[in-house]
Order: structure tokens, then sequence, then C-alpha cells
């Protein structure tokens, strides 16, 4: 009778276990990680780059339904062409950082796709937090190291980015952003 009781709490708790297990928490690593941001102005594609991103990164493929993760940006970290364009865009009429230095994307459900997945979540930037379905792929190697990349557009308008004199200067209002994070699984 004992082993048979034994046997049955050890067959579910097989069964059991992986329904509880933790989910993986991931970090970023900044020195293989970027963001990267493209906007038409005068005819022409301006580039730049963010190079402080942080993150707090709760993701396991086969259990999406307890995935997670926030993405903050540090908006003094931006690079741009040149230094002016670089002042200008920490300045009032853009990222406005004396008031909101850094922007933040947080997942909600995450879902699979025939290419990887989407995170449906919310943008905050300049003050203004809106919905942003994030789409993204994803590569574990060896259950250790993973790497993400996706890309996406936004409206600048839609979070008071570039307003005032700078929408005088032919600055488009779609802003395309490439990001890739490398990341190492913490525990």
């Amino acid at each position: 009778m004992f082993r048979y009781v034994a046997v049955l709490l050890l067959t579910l708790a097989t069964f059991i276990t992986p329904a509880f297990a933790a989910v993986p928490s991931w970090k970023i690593n900044p020195q293989k990680s970027r963001l990267s941001w493209m906007v038409y102005y005068n005819h022409q594609t301006i580039k730049g780059d963010f190079i402080k991103l942080d993150g707090d990164i709760h993701f396991d493929p086969d259990q999406l339904e307890k995935s997670n993760f926030t993405i903050t940006i540090d908006l003094d970290s931006v690079l741009a062409q040149s230094s002016k364009m670089e002042k200008a865009l920490k300045g009032p009429y853009f990222f406005n950082i004396a008031h909101f230095p850094k922007a933040v994307y947080k997942s909600g459900k995450i879902t699979a796709t025939s290419q990887g997945y989407v995170a449906h979540g919310t943008f905050s930037l300049a003050g203004v937090t809106k919905p942003l379905a994030l789409p993204f792929k994803v590569v574990i190697l060896d259950n250790h190291e993973a790497s993400a990349e996706g890309h996406f557009s936004l409206s600048r308008h839609a979070f008071n980015v570039g307003h005032g004199p700078a929408d005088q200067h032919g600055i488009g209002d779609r802003v395309n952003i490439v990001f890739t994070l490398d990341a190492i699984r913490e525990d």
C-alpha cells in the first residue's frame, strides 16, 4: 500500500510541478542590446539610438500566460547625428527629460504567432501612456542566453513629442523603432 501511495504521489508531482514552475528571470546585457530609431526629416532619414536600456524580464515560451516584461529606456542616452540634435531631443519640445527621463514599455498578455510573439502592453513616453502591441522574436541558447528582436512604428504626435516649433521643420510623424535585446538567465 505504501509503495502504491508513493508511486501515485511521484506521478502527480511529475505532472503538477511544471504547472507551478517559476518563469525564468532574464537580465539585459547592455553591451549587446540596442534600440534604434528612424524618422523622416526634410526628405531624408534621420537615425539614432538609445544606448541605456534596462528591464525586468520573466519569459518562458512554454509559460506565456505567466510571462511578462518591463523595458525601461533612459532617454538621456539618446544618440543622434549631431550633438545639437541630441540636445534638442532631450529638450522641452521632444522628450522633455527634465520631467520625463525614462520611457517604459510594460507587457501584458503575450501571445504566440506564426512569426514569433506579440506582447500586448502599454508604452509611456513624455507623460503619455498608450496601448502598444509589440511583435518580437526570441532565440534561447542553451536555456541560458536569449536574444529578442523586433520592430514597430509609433506616432510621435500621439505622445506629444516634437510639438511646438519642432513641428514647423518637416519632421515626419511616424517613428520606426528596431530593437535587439540580449539577456542572460538569472536563475
